[in-house]
């Protein structure tokens, strides 16, 4: 009959055949000291398993030695597998047992032979026909054959159905027909549990007696695919490490052990020990210890349990460890504990004080505590150190400001940057000695790499008209562009004079300041600071219900109304645009006649996303899908490429799936950008975020304010963040306005038509005439799995393949073959 697997905590297996006499009940805690045997060298096949279960108190050996060779009889096989799924206490060792004469069983093991019938270890009918053809020794004293204990250990763990679907499965060894017809589906199925391996890589030798040191592989093995809780054992993850201790944190509680040079160390993937290096702080361990010292530790894994994020610093309060930053403009409180370790840009390692407010921070936190702790914080972008004061002298890479009437003297920077309110392009030579109050800020080094005027008084008058020009007093005189409000300022050598975007001189400007010409100014007190010629205005519109008129909001402050008669309308993908179709709050530019008195051209600025489809190398164009299916091949002469962090690309850098955001001035695209893109599964879903586990294994938190961010699920938009399940796919970004866009994917159960390696698609059969959604675009990163998590190939799909696939706007996020 089917029976439930145990948890046994300290139920040893140190049975007669690893301890050399029968100890029916005996119970055997963690070893004390490290357990070595002198006949089991460290370099031997199996000193990993052998040191383990010794370390677990399951196995002893004889004064000192193991016998690594020695062969395991059936029915000592058969009290091992009892002990190991925990059954050994039902056994009723008072009770009469009575088996078929040719079914000879030692007296001790009857009991626990009986046992393993009842629980279904053993098939009753196939055992009796194994002892009646095999009379020649007693079937349980006979030497239990690899094909036998690999049979016994799969039912052992409960997998017997895995082992029936296999059964018809060809094997891969080369000695496949030795293997017993009724074996056949065990091993298979031991293989892909890597319960077993072959003697060599072709070679199962079914028929070959197990020796002790197989027999302790095999149960270790066991134990890594169905874990077992022993006394002294402790399965969690390093929350600490040093080179004499390791702390483990499992089930809410954190439990710290001593390391010494006996502590024997190993990895998952590996037979041989390994130093103390190979150990990771956040991985996942096995420690096997005694009285607070670690005996036994084994890595399970190289993921570290720990998620990073970008916040920007508010406030620390170290009497609470704790510190507040803001996220995605929402305040989070962030606990720490003592431990913490704090990084300038460089790494310096400095005190979390030092960091200065609305600093930018990398805070990595543990992602295994119910209430996550910081475990580290790194300066991204600090918060430079400043000075005032007024300006008194620049030159030969030092300036000099006066601060309470004395000088302060500091190194420039070769790229310093200087700021005027009204002066575009500013250098160091626009700064006025004892009149500008100047903010200096400095880097780490205490080097100048910002110059702001802070006192000057600078206004704006945009589409002024000139009324007249004074080439010897540098006088200009002009009127608003209602004509109400009359100036008088003065040019000098500082002032900045352009032309349709293009810097010019003074002596090129005379020329042009005639009456009647249209000019932006900008000036303080009555210095002119910039004059531009004007052939266009660009800024927001404010007024769009005026008849014949636009009224904007220009990038200086200032507003201007802008006469139109019959002006051309550019809105990217509207054919058909008019005046009509204009709204408050657009971006627009409008291109002057040339008599500068009314708008000729009027062009919409707006951002469109779109799914990249494929690039078209030779033609210099983007095939991209909007988000609304519209399909659109772009053509990108002059167009400038930005990847994800602004930095020019070329034109294949732009994958079929991936999301680009084009900014158009009109009809005329500008630029390109690539859309950051997080794709990967739904790790916990909070009240107002939740964690997605990218493909790349690191684990990043998504805030959800359920306004202006948006959230699909399957397609469908909702505003409840609580709808995601654990284990959806989700695919993270930005819309085109910047806010936050959540899709999370259930999962689509296709059947495989072809892979397109050429255009990176995957192609699923139709479900239907109309069913256009069959294709599925690649990412980089798109995961592709088999269904026991192991990684496959996109190629390696055959048609009429069943795979899930997790999938956002028709771009893969992960394929999942069933």
């Amino acid at each position: 009959m089917p029976f439930t697997r145990k948890t046994i905590v300290a139920s040893a297996l140190a049975v007669s055949l690893l301890s050399g006499g029968a100890a029916a009940g005996s119970v055997y805690a963690a070893a004390s000291s490290p357990v070595t045997f002198s006949d089991v060298v460290s370099t031997h096949w199996a000193e990993k398993d052998i040191t383990k279960l010794a370390m677990q108190g399951i196995i002893t050996g004889y004064n000192g030695l193991f016998r690594p060779s020695d062969s395991v009889t059936r029915q000592e096989a058969v009290l091992m597998a009892l002990r190991f799924a925990g059954l050994d206490d039902e056994v009723e060792t008072n009770s009469v047992v009575v088996f078929p004469s040719s079914f000879e069983v030692s007296n001790f093991y009857k009991s626990y032979v009986a046992l393993a019938f009842d629980k279904n270890l053993l098939d009753r009918n196939d055992e009796y026909a194994l002892a009646s053809s095999q009379t020649a020794t007693a079937w349980g004293t006979a030497p239990a054959s690899r094909e036998w204990v690999t049979k016994l250990l799969v039912r052992t763990i409960g997998e017997k159905t895995k082992a029936d679907m296999l059964q018809s499965t060809p094997s891969s060894f080369g000695d496949a027909g030795n293997i017993g017809k009724d074996y056949l589906g065990y091993v298979n199925a031991a293989v892909s549990l890597q319960l077993v391996k072959g003697v060599t890589e072709t070679k199962f030798d079914p028929k070959a007696n197990v020796n002790r040191a197989s027999l302790a592989t095999l149960f270790s093995r066991a134990e890594r695919q169905y874990p077992v809780a022993y006394a002294g054992q402790q399965d969690g993850i390093v929350s600490k490490l040093s080179s004499s201790s390791i702390s483990v944190y499992s089930d809410n509680s954190e439990n710290t052990y001593s390391i010494d040079g006996n502590t024997r160390i190993y990895r998952y993937d590996s037979e041989q020990a390994v130093s103390l290096d190979a150990l990771k702080l956040y991985t996942d361990v096995t420690v096997i210890g005694q009285n607070g010292k670690a005996l036994y530790i084994e890595i399970n894994g190289d993921e570290q349990h720990v998620q990073s994020y970008e916040a920007v610093l508010d406030r620390v309060i170290k009497s609470d460890n704790l510190m507040y930053v803001w996220i995605n403009d929402k305040p989070v409180e962030v606990h720490y504990g003592d431990d913490l370790i704090v990084q300038d840009g460089s790494g310096k390692t400095i005190p979390l004080e030092q960091i200065s407010r609305d600093s930018v921070i990398t805070i990595t936190e543990d992602a295994f505590r119910p209430a996550p702790v910081a475990l580290s914080v790194k300066v991204k972008s600090a918060v430079e150190a400043s000075l005032e004061g007024t300006f008194y002298s620049a030159g030969d890479g030092i300036i000099t400001i006066m601060q309470n009437g004395s000088p302060v003297s500091k190194v420039l920077d070769s790229d310093v940057t200087v700021s005027i309110p009204g002066v575009t392009g500013a250098v160091l030579s626009d700064l006025t000695k004892t009149v500008d109050s100047v903010k200096l800020t400095l880097d780490d080094n205490g080097i100048v790499t910002k110059i702001e005027v802070t006192n000057r008084d600078v206004k704006a008058v945009a589409g002024a008209s000139i009324t007249s020009y004074d080439a010897v007093n540098k006088l200009l005189t002009m009127v608003d562009s209602n004509g109400t409000t009359p100036y008088a300022l003065f040019v000098n050598d500082k002032t900045k004079f352009k032309y349709d975007g293009n810097t010019i001189t003074l002596s090129e400007a005379n020329s042009m300041l005639k009456a009647g010409r249209t000019i932006s100014v900008t000036y303080s007190g009555t210095t002119v600071l910039s004059v531009e010629f004007l052939t266009s205005y660009s800024g927001v519109l404010t007024n769009t219900g005026v008849s014949g008129k636009l009224t904007l909001k220009l990038d200086n402050g200032s507003s201007v109304t802008v006469p139109y008669t019959y002006p051309d309308v550019e809105i990217a993908g509207d054919s058909t645009p008019a005046v009509s179709d204009l709204k408050a709050g657009q971006y627009v530019t409008i291109k002057l006649t040339a008599s500068q008195d009314r708008a000729s051209v009027i062009k919409v600025h707006q951002t469109i996303q779109y799914d990249v489809v494929k690039s078209i190398e030779g033609s210099n164009k983007l095939q991209l899908l909007g988000v609304d299916g519209t399909a659109l091949r772009l053509d990108l002469t002059g167009v400038d490429l930005m990847d994800t962090d602004g930095e020019e690309v070329s034109l294949s850098d732009f994958v079929p799936g991936s999301v680009v955001n084009v900014a158009y001035n009109g009809n005329a695209p500008e630029t390109v950008t690539e859309v950051p893109l997080t794709v990967g599964m739904v790790k916990t879903v909070g009240t107002g975020s939740l964690t997605v586990t990218a493909n790349n294994g690191k684990s990043i938190i998504v805030p959800f304010d359920g306004g202006t961010d948006q959230l699909y699920i399957d397609g469908k938009k909702t505003a409840a963040l609580s709808s995601v399940k654990t284990g959806q796919g989700a695919a993270v970004m930005t819309d085109a306005a910047g806010n936050t866009v959540i899709y999370a994917s259930s999962g689509l159960s296709r059947a495989v038509s072809s892979y397109d390696a050429v255009s990176d698609q995957l192609i699923t059969l139709q479900t239907s005439a109309s069913d256009q959604n069959n294709y599925f675009f690649l990412l980089p990163n798109t995961a592709f799995t088999a269904k026991d998590g192991s990684t496959i190939s996109p190629a390696s799909l055959n048609h009429g393949d069943t795979v899930t696939v997790y999938a956002f706007r028709n771009t893969a996020i992960a394929v999942v073959k069933n």
